[in-house]
């Protein structure tokens, strides 16, 4: 009787997996397709960063599916804000419709001159390869990048030029003296290592 019970279990499970749907993420069929043109700017629904659209074709990333592909183009409506953070991806609204939009890197001059910005991280699950050449330039209460992630793998010499206050670094255990002596190329000349992930 109890191997009958743990059968009728192990069936149970298969056939609930069986239902699950094939994405954990996937296009909505439903709604239309995006109202908006490459190389058009918009803003997420807090107002915390505008996002330029660089593609609108749909592709799949793992588990997810996405409806095209965007930049971090600079600070959003909320002035306030004094820390932003780069995500693998975001939520835009367009024209009553939530889109999501995989976000692959950072427009040169993004936060350029930003009064501020105190604290920029990079996610766990960004996938972003590059911080480009202006992209953090003057930005003088910028004090701490975080990187939570490891896909970071070039700095542009003058990212963080004239970032005067930017003196600290966390960084994954395997990655943090390298990110230290990339971001002193790029201008930090006084980084410190605040915190080391495993």
């Amino acid at each position: 009787m109890r191997h009958k019970k743990y059968y009728l279990y192990i069936i149970i499970c298969i056939f609930m997996i069986l239902l699950l749907p094939a994405r954990a993420k996937a296009i909505d069929s439903s709604k239309p397709s995006p109202a908006i043109n490459v190389g058009d700017t918009v803003q997420d629904s807090q107002g915390s960063l505008t996002y330029k659209i660089i593609s609108n074709a749909t592709f799949s990333e793992g588990n997810y599916d996405f409806y095209g592909k965007v930049l971090i183009n600079g600070r959003g409506s909320s002035k306030s804000l004094v820390t932003l953070t780069c995500n693998n991806s975001v939520n835009l609204e367009i024209n009553g419709y939530s889109y999501e939009y995989k976000i692959t890197g950072l427009s040169p001059n993004a936060f350029k001159g930003d009064k501020k910005l105190k604290t920029f991280e990079f996610s766990y699950d960004t996938t972003v390869t590059t911080i480009p050449k202006g992209a953090f330039k003057n930005c003088k209460q910028l004090e701490y990048i975080n990187f939570k992630g490891n896909s970071v793998n070039k700095i542009n010499k003058t990212a963080f030029k004239g970032c005067t206050k930017l003196k600290y670094l966390s960084a994954k255990k395997s990655k943090v003296k390298q990110y230290q002596k990339m971001l002193k190329k790029a201008g930090a000349k006084k980084i410190k290592i605040y915190r080391k992930y495993t």
